[in-house]
Formats: structure tokens, sequence, C-alpha cells
């Protein structure tokens, strides 16, 4: 929005010999925007000198203008006026404190000494600081500090910036920062504030570390850098190298004896780690005294499964199957284990099913070896299904 504004620069009455500094006063509004380009002389007036105001003793140096603080960009020219009235006119020395120390400024291509002016060109960020100018004549010194804030873009990046890694893997990701001044890094992740725990834990300001990794890492990580003026983010990306299940090993089809022993094995692989579960006909296998179900993980990332049944009977033959899960898939296998005997037929479980639907039992029989399978509804024998004859 277009709003005028006036420049003003107010007149300065100084000792003559003294240093004086005219400055142009511009709103704030604008001063952002702004830049001083060239100075005039307005009216064809001249700065001249008039001894009318002269003191006719000498005075001790007096600071009249100076800036307790001062703030530039990283490539600015940057001015840091001092300015004193006394006489004889004072000289003007600068330090550069550091730790309760001075150091001697001395003018070199980047700093330039003026009359109670330091001009710094090509500011750097570590020419920040507190800097000390001294006045002093024959009759005493004086001194102001400035404190010098130079300020520079903010840049950031996250290494690596993608990162693929194993369930249970330990992964870390470093902010690299650059900037100044440096107020704050914080850790996103899908955009949004990361929760930390006891896996999730920042190692200083600038390093994330997840130990282990879990399915629910995966996703982007930012992290932003902030100052009061700016904020900059970099990203990098976490994602799972998953694997579904694969068997290694299956058993299979059986034919036993009752009284024998019975040992049934599958072996998976799998990222993550898969889990395999048993069924007999379809549902969990039974606890019982002879029937043991266990599983072990080899030093090949496998895990291996079985189930040991010490002293088969004709009940334990049936259907059995491995399955293995985990997050990216699932593996099937089944086999028919046949015991030697006579027929035997498990309970069935009940089936709901939607009217329209379709309804598929499976006969949970055992006994071997098996003539026919006859269906009832009630005492009513009803149309075959399935016939099987081993």
């Amino acid at each position: 929005v277009f709003k005028p504004y006036d420049v003003v620069v107010y007149d300065q009455h100084v000792m003559f010999g003294n240093a004086a500094i005219l400055e142009c006063h511009v709103p704030t509004h604008v001063l952002d925007y702004m830049r001083v380009t060239s100075w005039l002389q307005n009216n064809g007036q001249h700065i001249s000198a008039s001894n009318s105001d002269e003191p006719h003793n000498s005075l001790p140096p007096t600071i009249t203008n100076f800036r307790s603080s001062v703030r530039g960009s990283q490539g600015d020219v940057v001015t840091l006026p001092c300015v004193a009235q006394g006489k004889p006119p004072p000289e003007y020395h600068w330090y550069k404190e550091h730790h309760g120390l001075r150091s001697v400024i001395r003018s070199d291509y980047l700093v330039l000494l003026e009359t109670g002016i330091l001009v710094i060109r090509q500011a750097r960020v570590e020419d920040s600081g507190t800097y000390v100018c001294v006045a002093n004549n024959s009759l005493g010194a004086v001194e102001s500090n400035t404190r010098l804030s130079i300020t520079a873009p903010l840049l950031s990046e996250v290494k690596p910036d993608f990162k693929m890694a194993n369930i249970g893997e330990t992964i870390e990701f470093t902010c690299i920062v650059n900037g100044h001044p440096i107020q704050s890094v914080n850790w996103l992740r899908n955009c949004r504030p990361l929760l930390y725990n006891s896996r999730i834990i920042r190692l200083g300001t600038n390093v994330l570390r997840i130990a282990p990794v879990e399915r629910g890492d995966r996703g982007m990580y930012q992290c932003v850098v902030s100052n009061e003026k700016q904020a900059v983010q970099a990203a990098a990306e976490l994602v799972l190298q998953e694997q579904p299940p694969n068997f290694l090993f299956t058993f299979n089809k059986k034919y036993v004896h009752p009284g024998s022993s019975l040992s049934l094995k599958c072996s998976a692989s799998g990222n993550p780690l898969p889990q395999i579960t048993w069924t007999r006909d379809g549902t969990a296998v039974p606890e019982a005294y002879h029937i043991r179900v266990g599983d072990y993980v080899s030093g090949t990332n496998t895990v291996n499964s079985y189930i040991n049944i010490s002293t088969v009977s004709v009940q334990d033959g049936a259907t059995y199957a491995c399955i293995a899960t985990n997050g990216a898939g699932q593996a099937y296998h089944s086999e028919r284990v046949d015991v030697y005997g006579p027929p035997f037929v498990r309970p069935m479980a009940n089936h709901t099913v939607l009217g329209g639907g379709t309804a598929i039992f499976h006969c949970p029989v055992s006994g071997y070896p098996l003539k026919e399978i006859i269906w009832k509804k009630g005492e009513n024998i009803i149309s075959v299904l399935y016939i099987q004859v081993l």
C-alpha cells in the first residue's frame, strides 16, 4: 500500500575541530525497503564553521552520538558511530572485547577507521561481538560499547536424505545447519511434531536416532531451523526394506501308525521376521499333554516352528497347516496327516453366512483308510458335496 513519507536531517551543533555525524531519518515502515544513495546540500547552503559558541576553557570529552546495538547481514557494509565533543578535539581508539579482554582494531582492507566511525566492509558472522570506542584528550577519556550482530541466511541439509532400513535396525539422521543466529532446531515427521520416547531420541541438537526401527517409523522426517526472521527446512525419507514371508522348509504328507511319534516343521524367512502359527482342520491346534508346539530363530534370520506329537492316536489325524505372517504379507502351507485306524469325526464348529452366500464345510475326519464320507442334515442324507477316497 503506497503511503507518503518524509526524510529528515536534523541540525548538529559541534565544537570547532570535533566530528559531527549527519543522519538521514526515515519512518520505520519503509526502513527495510529503502537505502540512501546520495547526499545533497539544500538551497545552495554550505556546511560552515563558526566560533560563536566555542568554549574558552578546555573540556574533557563527552560522547554525544553512539549506538548500543547495530545489526547487519553477512556481506553488508556496517557502520558503528562514535562521536564525542571536547576541547581539544578527542582522539578515537576502537577495541573488540572478548571474554573481558580487549584487542586493538587496526585499519585493513575490511575495516576503515574514520574520525568517530568504525566501518566494516563485507561483514562476516565472526565480526559479531562487543566493540568499545574510547575517545580521549588531555583532560580525560570516555568510552561507549556497541553490540554488533551479523546475521547470515539459514541453510539446512539432512544426511542421509534417503535411508532404507530393516525393522530392528538402528538409524541416525543428521541435520547440517549453516547461518546465524540459529535459535531453534526441531524435528518433524510427516510435517507433524516428532514424539520422542525411549526409541526415538535426539543426540545433541542436530542428530536424530531411532533404535530399533519399527514399522510405524517409516515416512518423511523434516529438520526445521529458525530464528526471529527466517525458518528453513530439509527433509529425509525413511523406507523400510520389507519382504513377505517365504517358506524355506515345509513338511510333507504323513502316514503314521497309532502309538508312534510325529514331528512337523515349517521354516520361513521375511522382513520383519515372520510369526508362524498352526491350525488343525482350520482351527487352532489344541493344547494336550502329548502335543507340543514351539519355535526358535536360527542364525540365518529364519524362524523355525514345529509340532511334536509324542504318542499319535487316530484322533490326531487331520489337515495341518502352518501360516507365516508379517507386516508385508502371509505364506500358507498345509498337508494331510493320516493315522491308520477306524474313522473318527471331530465336532464341527457352527457357521454363520448371509442369505444367498456360499457356505463351505470341511469334514474334520481322521482314520485311515476311508471308504467314503457321507453328509447328513439332521437324520437325512443330502447330496454329496465332497467325496474323498484315500
